[in-house]
């Protein structure tokens, strides 16, 4: 294991990967672009009983809960 300070790095590059995800208006791509984020998200969600509350309330949450949005507005449909 790297250690409390391997995991905040490692979210901060996770983070980034997320929000850098650019949609392109090429259908493959941005469905690429979608797995990529997916996967990082996914990533995000196992790391958070590592990470400080400080970290989870104000960088996990504020990244992960628009997708978390749209996937529950989308189940509704």
């Amino acid at each position: 294991m790297v250690g409390l300070y391997g995991c905040h790095e490692h979210f901060a590059d996770l983070a980034m990967q997320v929000t850098s995800g650019s949609s392109t208006g090429d259908r493959p791509a941005d469905t690429l672009t979608r797995a990529r984020q997916a996967y990082n998200l996914a990533c995000v969600e196992q790391l958070v009983p590592l990470l400080s509350l400080d970290t989870i309330e104000h960088c996990v949450f504020p990244l992960c809960f628009p997708y978390a949005q749209i996937t529950l507005f989308t189940a509704l449909l």
